[in-house]
């Protein structure tokens, strides 16, 4: 076959799919770093909704005070009293105090409201005691559990030797 027997039509043909599939790896890899993108803005953005959240919680809980750092308040006592949160804290401490060794007080602080309302599994027992508690109050069940993260922080802080007051 000599060159003048090549079809010019098939030339084209080549050169244009060449161009597509050129054009297409370069939108595929646009494409990609788009996504790769998007999806570190995405996790930014709901890094700071939560931590909107978390705060709006302290905020608005009627069991915590404002105070430096975060003290029960007249009601987070007497709902403390009624759980008996203290003992409650106990076997939560060894589940969490240890993986919270080198943590500032900042830290263990935000480390137990985080295990007690998302993490922490309790009996069925304590469940119903902390409805209960929340119900007779007209209370969160996270007023509640807060008590039991103060309790759980205060212990954790103590066996660190680190003065929280």
């Amino acid at each position: 076959m000599e060159f003048s027997e090549i079809n010019p039509v098939w030339v084209v043909v080549i050169f244009a799919v060449g161009g597509i599939v050129w054009k297409f790896n370069g939108w595929y890899h646009k494409v990609n770093s788009d996504r790769e993108y998007f999806h570190k803005s995405f996790d930014k953005l709901t890094e700071k909704i939560d931590r909107i959240y978390e705060r709006l919680l302290t905020l608005t809980s009627k069991t915590i005070g404002t105070g430096i750092p975060l003290t029960l308040t007249p009601l987070g006592k007497e709902v403390a009293e009624d759980i008996n949160a203290k003992e409650i804290s106990n076997p939560i401490f060894n589940d969490v105090a240890k993986g919270l060794k080198d943590y500032s007080a900042y830290d263990i602080q935000n480390e137990c409201f985080d295990f007690v309302r998302k993490h922490w599994e309790s009996s069925s027992d304590i469940d119903r005691k902390t409805k209960e508690s929340a119900f007779k109050r007209g209370i969160t069940k996270h007023d509640v559990l807060d008590v039991i993260a103060i309790f759980l922080r205060d212990k954790i802080l103590a066996s660190q030797g680190k003065n929280h007051i």
